[in-house]
């Protein structure tokens, strides 16, 4: 529903006596014999020009073009309505016809009692919004695209702006996206002025490849290669708390039964010490198209994945690598 405003609509030119418009042409208009103005206007810009509210059938088409030029105030927002003052209005029309040379009086001049503005709206499409939210979490999300699924974009209604060159600016509270319930302001503007803001929420899951285990766990074993897969899964609940190399499963000891096909979290494992200070181990050193192996005696306790001191039997020189497993240490060359 259409609020009626008690303002005013002003034709805001009517101040400017002897201005630019009043001014006499450089040429001639065709003879004006009729003009007849509209009792109800409905504008599609942010602003009302005099062609406007005048019938165009009711007029020759030079007064048309010069009456486009003439503007006469501010386009209502939507849902409010702006009235033109009617004596203002035909003072100004004599005006600018006997500024033509021409004889106001010998015009059939129709000026309704009331003319009333308002402006042309339309709705925003929901498709128009959803992909506006999706464009924005993909690109500000750190997380590659192919993995994330959006779904559940919710916004309370349809919004309803002016017509007109609309741009749509989205922004987040959120300095860094992440995956769940999502919340972004819209800001909307129409011809370069902003007419409305409003939230939109949605889902975003986030998946990645982890290891799920490929048979029932039982808590306190040890993983092996034969015990994992890894498999695509919906991580969306921590991210980065899943089990995503080799070297965050094998070698590790569960703290929790995992029944076949669940995901390993990185919570529930631990990485117990695989080699202690002393022990002997096979050092491997890799080069393009060559491996070399050599004992070592380990000189600091190590995990999977932890680099540790190693002495080489051989020459007893002290070298670092990291741990493999229990038996082997990669020389880090």
């Amino acid at each position: 529903m259409k609020v009626r405003k008690t303002l005013k609509f002003y034709c805001l030119v009517l101040s400017i006596i002897g201005g630019t418009f009043l001014a006499p042409l450089a040429f001639a208009l065709s003879s004006l014999t009729t003009l007849h103005v509209k009792d109800y206007v409905e504008v599609s810009r942010g602003g009302v020009y005099l062609s406007d509210i005048i019938n165009p059938a009711s007029i020759p088409s030079d007064w048309v073009d010069h009456f486009s030029s003439i503007y006469i105030g501010e386009a209502p927002q939507v849902g409010e309505v702006k009235y033109v003052q009617v004596e203002l209005l035909r003072s100004y029309l004599k005006k600018i016809v006997e500024g033509n040379g021409q004889s106001f009086d010998r015009v059939e001049v129709i000026i309704p009692s009331e003319i009333v503005v308002t402006r042309k709206s339309t709705n925003i499409p929901k498709e128009e919004i959803e992909q506006a939210f999706r464009d924005y979490v993909i690109k500000h999300i750190s997380w590659n695209s192919e993995n994330i699924e959006i779904k559940n974009i919710k916004l309370s209604g349809l919004p309803v702006v002016p017509v007109g060159e609309r741009v749509i600016k989205v922004t987040s509270e959120s300095q860094e996206l992440t995956g769940g319930n999502v919340t972004l302001n819209f800001q909307i503007t129409v011809d370069g002025r902003p007419v409305q803001s409003f939230n939109v929420t949605g889902l975003v899951d986030l998946y990645d490849n982890v290891f799920h285990v490929v048979k029932d766990i039982t808590r306190g074993s040890i993983l092996q290669p034969q015990d994992i897969v890894i498999k695509r899964a919906k991580v969306t609940d921590d991210p980065k708390g899943y089990a995503k190399r080799e070297l965050d499963a094998l070698g590790k000891k569960v703290l929790k039964d995992f029944s076949a096909g669940e995901p390993l979290r990185l919570s529930y494992l631990d990485n117990p010490v695989v080699i202690n200070k002393g022990d002997i181990v096979k050092l491997v050193v890799s080069k393009p198209g060559l491996v070399l192996t050599a004992k070592g005696e380990a000189k600091s306790d190590g995990r999977i994945g932890d680099r540790v001191k190693v002495m080489n039997i051989s020459s007893k020189r002290i070298i670092q690598g990291w741990v493999k497993d229990k038996e082997t240490v990669i020389v880090a060359e």
